[in-house]
């Protein structure tokens, strides 16, 4: 009898300690800001956006009712959408980068993973680091009838676009030393408020929007991420909001000794303000040229894309 007791008690502690692993495998991220491709989301709308993604990606309309952020313990991180259906939970998937309490998302992600299962515990998306696969945890408790968990994967080919993401940590060097990414929004801002304090130049076809350009000096820019360019140039690209626009500050960078170099004072940067829930997105052409992608809007409504471009000669020379 103490023998049964024993085992009972050993197997006891055993789905405690299980149970607890698993719990200790994701925890919950809290964040105050996200960015779709660069835009800022209020985080009121995010499932609805959530579900445009879904709808684009399945060609299914699913209504989620809430998105929560989460961090493996490997440091991967993601956003999960939850959604039901009958007496199906579902739960789309997709990696996040998260910054601070800012988070920033693609509109139209790489790679995703959908649960899909009648199981009141587990089904749940895991991210395996060392094989770029996803899976679908087990089903825990349950009763009658048998449930099931269903996996989906998808991987996307954007469009022909030559704004591309990193899709991998890279080393960041910002002088002379390496930071972590989680750092760079505030190397950023400082350069960001530097730079708009010189002489800019404006896009031709723009200047009668000069006055509606004007900006303050407190301007904070929330997220970063890594842009390669088709054409091999590499970019750091800062976005945050200044009244209604969307600011997207960006930099080229050089490779040195495997490291990503910010430059203190940049020889050149691009800044494109919209109020597009698509594109106005940097583009960097070369020597002291740029572009903004064009604005995006689902319904008719009028765009608005400004270009501001700083140029400055090498020390001893003059402004461009």
């Amino acid at each position: 009898m103490k023998s049964k007791n024993v085992k009972t008690l050993a197997v006891c502690l055993l789905t405690i300690c299980l149970s607890l692993s698993c719990f200790a495998q994701k925890e919950r991220v809290e964040i105050s800001k996200v960015y779709i491709s660069g835009i800022c989301v209020p985080m009121q709308q995010l499932p609805s956006k959530m579900a445009d993604i879904y709808y684009n990606m399945y060609e299914e309309s699913l209504e989620f009712d809430s998105c929560v952020f989460y961090k493996q313990e490997d440091g991967v991180r993601m956003l999960v959408s939850y959604a039901h259906r009958e007496d199906t939970v579902i739960r789309f998937t997709v990696l996040a980068e998260c910054q601070g309490d800012a988070s920033i998302l693609e509109a139209q992600p790489s790679i995703t993973c959908t649960c899909e299962g009648t199981c009141t515990s587990g089904c749940s998306p895991e991210y395996l680091t060392k094989t770029g696969e996803w899976i679908c945890t087990d089903c825990k408790r349950y009763s009658s009838p048998t449930p099931i968990c269903k996996k989906t994967v998808t991987v996307v080919s954007g469009p022909d676009n030559p704004i591309k993401s990193s899709q991998s940590p890279v080393t960041i060097a910002y002088k002379k030393q390496c930071i972590p990414m989680e750092n760079v929004p505030a190397v950023m801002t400082e350069i960001y408020n530097q730079e708009r304090g010189k002489k800019f130049t404006l896009d031709v076809n723009e200047m009668m929007l000069q006055e509606n350009a004007k900006i303050e000096s407190n301007t904070i820019l929330d997220v970063c991420e890594v842009v390669f360019q088709e054409d091999g140039h590499v970019l750091m690209v800062a976005h945050g909001q200044e009244d209604s626009l969307n600011v997207h500050f960006a930099i080229p960078m050089t490779l040195k000794n495997d490291c990503y170099q910010i430059d203190e004072k940049p020889t050149t940067t691009c800044t494109c303000y919209g109020e597009c829930q698509r594109g106005c997105s940097p583009v960097y052409k070369g020597g002291y040229e740029w572009e903004c992608t064009e604005c995006a809007y689902p319904e008719n409504i009028e765009t608005t894309c400004i270009k501001k471009v700083t140029a400055r000669l090498p020390e001893g020379g003059n402004q461009r």
